[in-house]
């Protein structure tokens, strides 16, 4: 007996125009040029930089960019806006109406008083949190620690970093990580 076959729903100029797209994807051109450090073997969520030195400049070339680049600027200013918004609001839920009205009041009198708040005696905490979500953006790092009085003492990222010719295991950029990768002591300088 004699069959006929039907014809593939696709034909060859196809499939090879579709493995011609997904090619495509990966070729260079003016729209999309070689990033150095991007590589095909995948890596670390820190992969995209190898030393701290680059991880150094990096961040210098994102400061440069909002220093130079005024939309750069309002690129990072709108993205303050939609994270930011109205700011933290501490509202205690103690059962005790009276008792969280008291809370929220010392809270908002700590809050809004530099000289309580920023060990510095600089900031209020609307403005660290600004501070925190603007360096979050640009930096990708800054470091808050709480003080014996109950202050907010704020070490920029520059400060935290690894000592040259670190031989520590598990030291990176100045935090130095336990055998399960949790922060185990912060190395500032001077």
């Amino acid at each position: 007996m004699h069959r006929r076959f039907s014809q593939p729903t696709t034909t060859i100029a196809e499939t090879f125009a579709g493995a011609k797209a997904d090619y495509a994807a990966m070729t260079e051109s003016r729209f999309r040029r070689r990033r150095p450090g991007v590589g095909g073997a995948g890596g670390a969520a820190d992969q995209h930089y190898r030393s701290e030195s680059a991880f150094v400049r990096m961040r210098e070339y994102v400061r440069a960019m909002i220093r130079d680049d005024a939309c750069a600027k309002f690129l990072v200013q709108r993205a303050l806006i939609n994270v930011i918004r109205t700011g933290f609001a501490y509202e205690p839920d103690t059962g005790d109406k009276g008792l969280d009205r008291e809370l929220k009041g010392r809270w908002r009198d700590w809050a809004n008083d530099p000289r309580q708040c920023d060990a510095a005696g600089v900031l209020t905490f609307p403005e660290i949190e600004r501070l925190t979500a603007f360096n979050e953006i640009v930096d990708g790092d800054l470091l808050h620690a709480g003080t014996a009085d109950g202050a907010i003492q704020t070490y920029e990222a520059d400060r935290c970093c690894s000592p040259r010719r670190s031989e520590r295991k598990g030291l990176v950029h100045g935090i130095l990580l336990d055998e399960r990768r949790r922060p185990a002591a912060l190395l500032l300088q001077a």
